[in-house]
Parts: C-alpha cells; sequence; structure tokens
C-alpha cells in the first residue's frame, strides 16, 4: 500500500461494497461517519436504544450486527484500462458488548489509507454512502479540478460520465429534477464540498435547448479559514523556496489539526532555524515540534498507580477515564487514538506538557497496571 499512490489525473477508481449494503445498514454507517467526524475518533459507542433509533426498527440486533461487521469494500484502481491496485477491508473491524452498550472499532485499513494519503482527498466512505448513482463520478471530477474551483460539461457528455443513456431523459426538466439536483444534494450532504450549478443555453431565445452544465464548487473548510492561512503564510516570504507548496501544507494542517498548532509550530521554526525553512515547516507540522521542545526535560511525578484484575479491556480502558477524571486530565484527540489502539499485553505510553501517562492490560488472571503521572510545578 505504501508504495502507491493515486493519481486522480491519470487513475481510474472504483469502490464499490463486497455486497449490497441494505439501507438500514446504510444508515448505521452514515452514523458511525457522522460520529467519527465530530469527535475525530476511530471508535464510537452507542446504547441498545440508540442503535434501535438509528436502524428505525427492533429486529435481531446480533444478526444485524453479526451481517454488517462482515460487509467489506472493495477498491480497485486502473490506468490505462489495466488494473494496478486492489484493496479490499471491512467498514468496522469488529464491536464489544458490555451490557447495554456497544463499542464499535472502525476499520484501521480505512484510516490507513487516509494516514498514508494513499488516495489524496478521497473519503472512501462517503463514496459509499451516496445515493444517486452518478454522485461518485461527480465526485471524482470535483476532485480533478479542484485546484479551478469550476468545470463544464456537454449534456450528452455528462450522461454519458454518470452511466446514463444519452436517449434518457429527453425533457431537461425531468432530467434536472429526477438526476442533477438529487447528485448535487448528496454531494453537498456528504463532502467536504459545496457544489451548485448554472444551465448554458445555446443561444439567448427562451426557447434555446441547454447545451451545457457548468459546475462551481469549494472546499467549506477552506473557505473559513483563508484569513487565517493569509496570516501565517506572510511570515514566510522571501523565507521558503516553494511559496505555494508550503500555502497548501499549511491549509491541510489547519483543517487537520486546528489554527493554533500550526501557528505555534510556524512560530518555533521561524525562531529555531534559518532559511530555507520549507523542509523544517513540512516536519514541524508533521511532527508538532513546538510541543516536543516544550516536554524536554520536564519532570514528572507519579500521582496515581493502579494494579488489579481487571475481566475485559472495555472495562480496563473504563477505569482509566475514572482514574483520569480524578487527577483533572481534560481528554484530547491524541489520547483517545492512543487509548483505543490497545491491546492486551501492550504498554501504553502517552505525554503531554502536563501529564505522562502509562498503562498495560493483561488477561483476567493477570493484574493491569495504571501509572498516571504529573508535572511537577517549577519552583
Amino acid at each position: 500500500m505504501e508504495n502507491f499512490k493515486f493519481d486522480i489525473e491519470k487513475n481510474d477508481i472504483t469502490i464499490i461494497p463486497e455486497k449490497k449494503i441494505t439501507k438500514k445498514e446504510k444508515s448505521f454507517l452514515e452514523s458511525i461517519e457522522n460520529s467519527k467526524i465530530k469527535n475525530k475518533d476511530t471508535v464510537v459507542e452507542y446504547t441498545l436504544d440508540e442503535i434501535y433509533g438509528i436502524i428505525g426498527s427492533k429486529e435481531d440486533l446480533e444478526g444485524f450486527l453479526e451481517k454488517f461487521v462482515k460487509k467489506r469494500i472493495n477498491i480497485t484502481v486502473f490506468e490505462n484500462n489495466k488494473e494496478v491496485y486492489f484493496a479490499s477491508f471491512p467498514f468496522v473491524d469488529f464491536y464489544i458488548k458490555v451490557e447495554n452498550n456497544y463499542k464499535f472499532y472502525l476499520s484501521k485499513a480505512i484510516e490507513f489509507i487516509k494516514e498514508k494519503n494513499i488516495f489524496g482527498e478521497i473519503n472512501i466512505l462517503s463514496t459509499v454512502l451516496f445515493k444517486e448513482k452518478g454522485s461518485n463520478s461527480i465526485y471524482l471530477e470535483i476532485l480533478k479540478n479542484k485546484s479551478k474551483g469550476s468545470f463544464i460539461k456537454e449534456i450528452d457528455i455528462f450522461k454519458k460520465m454518470i452511466g446514463i443513456d444519452i436517449d434518457n431523459y429527453e425533457r431537461f426538466y425531468d432530467f434536472e429534477k429526477a438526476v442533477i439536483k438529487p447528485i448535487i444534494e448528496d454531494i453537498n450532504k456528504l463532502t467536504d464540498y459545496s457544489i451548485q450549478y448554472e444551465k448554458i443555453k445555446k443561444s439567448a431565445g427562451i426557447t434555446s435547448k441547454i447545451k451545457e452544465l457548468k459546475f462551481t464548487f469549494y472546499h467549506k473548510k477552506f473557505n473559513n479559514i483563508s484569513l487565517e492561512t493569509d496570516k501565517l503564510v506572510n511570515k514566510l516570504i522571501n523565507k521558503v523556496t516553494s511559496f505555494v507548496s508550503v500555502t497548501k501544507l499549511i491549509e491541510k494542517s489547519i483543517i487537520n489539526n486546528g489554527f493554533e498548532y500550526v501557528k505555534n509550530n510556524l512560530e518555533y521554526i521561524l525562531e529555531n532555524h534559518t532559511s530555507p525553512l520549507d523542509e523544517h515547516i513540512k516536519k514541524g507540522l508533521e511532527e508538532d515540534l513546538y510541543n516536543k521542545s516544550k516536554m524536554k526535560n520536564e519532570n514528572y511525578l507519579l500521582v496515581q498507580e493502579i494494579n488489579d484484575k481487571f475481566s475485559h479491556l472495555f472495562i480496563f480502558e473504563s477505569r482509566i477515564y475514572k482514574e483520569l477524571l480524578k487527577c483533572k486530565f481534560y481528554y484530547n484527540y491524541h489520547f483517545l487514538k492512543i487509548l483505543h489502539k490497545l491491546k492486551a499485553d501492550e504498554i501504553l505510553k502517552y505525554k503531554d506538557e502536563n501529564f505522562k501517562i502509562e498503562a498495560l492490560y493483561h488477561s483476567e488472571t493477570k493484574e493491569g497496571i495504571i501509572k498516571i503521572y504529573k508535572k511537577q510545578d517549577e519552583k
């Protein structure tokens, strides 16, 4: 996987569920994806009643979940009509039930693909959740033209692109209502892009036929961060080799990590490195050099130690939460990501500017260990 890099300009891609996804499964998958985006986490929790509310019925839940966790997604990439890449993985790796609470661990493969940036901006789950047949094609066309912010298609070419016979929908009104508007709604709802279209006629006459469609779009998050990006990149003028490349790095990092994260790292780089800063900025934003520098040579005092037997990993995680609350530790995405990857007989290690946490879970026959350290106040 790491050796492959998708190029939307030269590669064609199909993203298809191995088996048909039912309406209830799609609703559940959409809820999981929305929760993941909202909480920036790869683990999603529901109560029994919440799941019933999402799928809209009180059916055999265990049977539903058994089928759901077996559903897989297949990705095939072609270059010059030849298959050059194939991947297959589940949406959910597994789930845990404790009484009436369910905990779903999302596919590590999806996160791996995202972290390695194998398919660029393509949101794998969005492509599966689209309701309309042609939404995937338009979504990929957006990504292909993202630097332009628009593209124009003749009506017949547009129909062919989304898999509709050019003889279908002779009346544009019917085509617009049944096909175009639902696709626009799909993309606006399920992707990071907002898209709209305008009709271009053959001539200025009232009865003139629609000849082309012009689609314009923008990235929802980019639209909100342009001013913040400007504030940061202005400090880098004449200090980088490729101003355009560095600006893109900064925009992407603001989206993923927030403005303060980027601001702190850039200020650290400006103070500690000389021009050109391109590689220093790339490393700083990827590795959070600002916080790494703050944590050097800091002393931590052990404030809580637990040695106890735990019947399940889920119970062990709950105990960690409980002990951290006593120490007034406020959760963040980086810690939760590490915690949810914890496995039996593997040591969890986490450190930030205020806390250091170590934990080891064994089977129920051996004692688990939780150690919480807190930074000592400077005298």
